[in-house]
């Protein structure tokens, strides 16, 4: 009978890799291209840790990341990193309208139009009319609407302000 070949013994990967780089050092080696291109490729894809991040750095990247997945996902996310917290996102302190600072508040009272949110505001300006502006409705409804909104750039920077980290590191 066939006697079953012995077992090879398994190469490391550090074996191969010592193996590649001496195919890629000589250059009288007919594979010399090749090698060197598989270095470069194993160099390429490995992974390299970045150094540690600030504050700020963090919640810029949690921002990008939690943004699109919206508030109820994230707060799903957060009860399942945090399962011994007892506090829930709804709990954790939060900026509302009526947060606000009296200047914004005088702001919001100085729009009663289009005309005068764009004022107040140019960097939302594009052509034709906004998304959601009543048309059809009377003066009254589109004022309202035009509060609305500076109230929600208002609030958007309000809750900026709080996440941006202060000089010792703490958030506001």
């Amino acid at each position: 009978m066939n006697e079953p070949e012995p077992k090879k013994a398994l190469r490391s990967m550090d074996d191969i890799l010592a193996d590649i780089d001496a195919i890629s050092s000589d250059p009288e080696h007919r594979d010399q291209f090749k090698a060197l291109k598989m270095l470069a490729s194993t160099k390429s894809s490995a992974v390299v840790l970045q150094p540690p991040l600030e504050d700020g750095e963090i919640v810029d990247r949690l921002v990008r990341v939690m943004k699109p997945a919206g508030p109820n996902l994230c707060q799903m996310a957060y009860r399942r990193a945090f399962r011994l917290n007892r506090d829930s996102i709804a709990d954790m302190p939060h900026v509302g309208f009526e947060h606000l600072p009296v200047e914004s508040q005088d702001i919001i009272a100085k729009v009663r139009s289009l005309k005068s949110l764009y004022r107040q505001f140019p960097e939302i300006k594009r052509p034709g009319v906004p998304a959601g502006f009543p048309t059809g409705k009377g003066m009254h409804v589109q004022s309202e609407w035009c509060k609305q909104q500076a109230a929600k750039i208002l609030l958007d920077r309000e809750k900026k302000k709080m996440a941006e980290p202060v000089e010792n590191g703490q958030t506001a």
